[in-house]
């Protein structure tokens, strides 16, 4: 055979088997890992797919750890000039009339805050 490369992608085993489940899914899921591969080492790859027959891979998968940092996913935060939590109204979303000539509901005000 012909040499060639070789790039390990971990996939959660309970993610893949829901793309092997559907196949149009998959097939976008494979297009989606090639593209990423492409973008990150600047390749062009061989898009034809083959499946392994009675093997899950090549040689040897080595344990692999995924590192995340936790941060909540809601945050209170702080007025930066009186160090107090920001207090808020809850406005509603939609006018729950049905009467046409009724105001519509405001607007909200929007800050937006970088870390």
């Amino acid at each position: 055979g012909k040499s060639c490369s070789a790039y390990d992608v971990v996939v959660n085993p309970n993610f893949l088997k829901k793309t092997e489940e559907d196949d149009a899914f998959h097939s976008f899921f494979m297009t989606v890992v090639l593209d990423g591969l492409e973008q990150k080492y600047d390749l062009a790859l061989d898009r034809t797919l083959r499946k392994l027959k009675r093997k899950k891979c090549l040689g040897v998968v080595g344990e692999q750890t995924v590192r995340t940092s936790y941060k909540p996913v809601i945050m209170e935060m702080e007025d930066s000039s009186s160090g107090t939590p920001f207090k808020t109204n809850a406005i509603p979303l939609a006018n729950d009339s049905n009467d046409s000539d009724s105001p519509l509901t405001p607007k909200p005000e929007y800050v937006i805050f970088r870390e």
